[in-house]
């Protein structure tokens, strides 16, 4: 080759990376050049972030140099619209490189439980620090905009609005489960409410649905348990919930295991037995079932029941009747 053409081959050559240098932008370079390691990042992508957002978020947390770049390469792999959120451990690298891991990659999500008949104190245990429950509960966000008008401004009486489950969320955030509880409560129960038009009646259908869940222990007989309740509310009777009692009792310190007669002449709001009416509130989080149950209390004469051995309650129409129950309960239970 010619002394004059290799002259002009690196001329040629020379331009084009002189050109490169000053044209391309350092970043570019930078993606390029951002190699994987051996050190990993963690980084928790929120519920309902956007593809950019989560970019943003991992340019920050230090994986890629270049957010775009990063987007770009999500949205060649197809994945822009389908990740997850939850807690992602990934290599720092290029663009291309971390995007290639988000295809293979599920996310590590954190499982929370919320046990029908459980409270505030419950839930509020499963958080490192405990004020964190009650104002997640005192934001309206975090509560179906369509709920917030039905109700309590109370926010320990609004945990009845967590339906029972097992959740996996991004973070144990006390703000994600208020929203994903209250959101399934919403979707499966509001509907019920919402269709039987009592959406008017929600806060008095919260307390009779727990006074429920703690009296009954078989589904077959919340409906049921659901009539006594409102029988007496009807006659003006007290309703003589033990239920109630332990939870007047635990508000003052105190864990019954059975309730005596001794205890049954507490001062508070929540002895059903000196006191008519509903109590000033509901005594713990009704499943699904004991909601159906108070939407639809079945239709008898039933004023009593008493619990036999095996938890299944005896029904009856009068004192007397009741009384008798009673003793065979009894009976049962030391046969037992």
């Amino acid at each position: 080759m010619k002394k004059g053409l290799m002259d002009v081959i690196v001329l040629l050559l020379a331009a084009i990376y002189l050109i490169s240098v000053f044209i391309i932008p350092p970043s570019w370079w930078n993606d390029q050049l951002f190699t994987s390691g051996d050190k990993t990042i963690e980084v928790t992508v929120p519920s309902g972030y956007s593809a950019g957002e989560i970019c943003l978020l991992f340019e920050e947390a230090g994986l890629i140099s270049n957010s775009d770049r990063l987007a770009y390469w999500m949205q060649e792999y197809n994945i822009d619209r389908k990740i997850q959120p939850g807690r992602y451990v990934l290599k720092r690298g290029s663009a291309w490189e971390v995007a290639r891991q988000m295809m293979e990659t599920k996310p590590f999500r954190d499982r929370m439980t919320i046990i029908p008949g459980s409270d505030f104190t419950s839930v509020n245990k499963l958080f490192a620090k405990r004020e964190v429950l009650l104002s997640a509960l005192d934001r309206n966000s975090n509560f179906p905009s369509a709920l917030m008008q039905f109700i309590p401004d109370n926010a320990k009486k609004r945990v009845t609005f967590m339906l029972p489950d097992t959740y996996f969320l991004p973070e144990l955030e006390p703000d994600l489960l208020v929203k994903r509880s209250s959101g399934e409560w919403w979707k499966r129960v509001g509907k019920e409410i919402k269709d039987k038009g009592k959406l008017e009646e929600i806060e008095r259908l919260s307390i009779i649905a727990s006074l429920i869940e703690k009296e009954a222990q078989y589904d077959d007989e919340r409906n049921t348990i659901a009539g006594v309740i409102f029988n007496r509310l009807k006659k003006g009777m007290p309703l003589q919930i033990d239920a109630s009692i332990i939870y007047a009792w635990k508000n003052r310190g105190e864990v019954l295991k059975r309730v005596l007669y001794k205890h049954l002449t507490i001062e508070s709001p929540y002895n059903t037995y000196k006191n008519t009416g509903l109590p000033p509130g509901p005594i713990c989080i009704p499943s699904y079932e004991s909601w159906l149950g108070a939407l639809d209390p079945e239709n008898h004469a039933f004023f009593y029941y008493v619990a036999d051995a095996n938890g299944r309650h005896i029904f009856s129409k009068t004192y007397e009747e009741h009384k008798k129950a009673i003793k065979k309960a009894r009976q049962n239970s030391d046969q037992n």
